[in-house]
């Protein structure tokens, strides 16, 4: 059984096809918690689900929800991203006070990563990039 399909299934309340933002919401949730990271669900905020959800719809219509084939498509770009990410904090050992950190450079495009360091240390000022003298300034990455 594909666990995509599946997810999508049970998280479809009204068996319409569509996954509203509410039950996109209960997806994401489920996701987190089935690859044993449910507490890791309390860092979203509504417009962290927003930005998601958005993404998951892709080109299509908010309003209609995301569909099968959309979700398909974001939840194995959210686990390879977020997930990848998170871990990626933990090895790094970020300290909730630091104001700058070294990241690897192929990590300084992630959306996820960016958010997770703003969300976990709120008194950072600049990411250095792992292997270049220069530093990013955090705005830069965040926007």
């Amino acid at each position: 059984v594909n666990t995509i399909s599946l997810t999508f299934r049970n998280c479809d309340a009204n068996q319409d096809g569509f996954l509203s933002r509410s039950e996109f919401t209960a997806a994401l949730q489920m996701v987190l918690a089935a690859a044993g990271h449910r507490e890791w669900f309390e860092d979203f905020g509504p417009d962290e689900i927003d930005e998601e959800f958005s993404v998951a719809c892709a080109d299509g219509d908010e309003e209609d929800g995301v569909s099968n084939d959309q979700f398909d498509l974001w939840l194995p770009s959210f686990r390879s991203g977020y997930l990848h990410d998170r871990r990626l904090l933990r090895h790094l050992g970020i300290a909730l006070t630091a104001e700058h950190v070294a990241v690897p450079a192929k990590e300084c495009e992630s959306r996820h990563l960016t958010r997770a360091l703003v969300a976990r240390c709120p008194a950072l000022t600049s990411v250095a990039v792992r292997g270049e003298m220069s530093s990013a300034p955090l705005a830069h990455l965040v926007s």
